[in-house]
């Protein structure tokens, strides 16, 4: 288990760039605390698609650092980096257009 400081490196120094425009709208919306249900009825997916777009994105991002693929390591990462690889995802919650 790791100590919440170590977590936060590993996790500040993963770095995601390549990150396509619907997994920002993922990224913002799980920060704002949509579940994935929220986020189908709102981009007209069905949650299963929607399940399985976050655990890809979560071990696109968490894998490499070893951390399992949650929701919460995901937004943890993403508030870490809200100025590098998330800008875009917080520039569409500051302009409430997350979805």
């Amino acid at each position: 288990m790791y100590q919440p400081r170590e977590v936060l490196r590993l996790l500040g120094g993963r770095h995601a760039r390549d990150l396509t425009d619907y997994q920002q709208r993922l990224i913002a919306a799980i920060c704002v605390g949509w579940t994935p249900q929220d986020i189908a009825a709102a981009s007209g997916r069905s949650s299963k698609s929607v399940y399985r777009h976050i655990r890809e994105l979560a071990c696109h991002v968490l894998d490499p650092v070893g951390f399992e693929p949650t929701r919460d390591f995901l937004r943890t990462w993403a508030e870490l980096h809200a100025t590098c690889c998330c800008a875009p995802a917080f520039h569409l919650i500051s302009k409430n257009r997350v979805l």
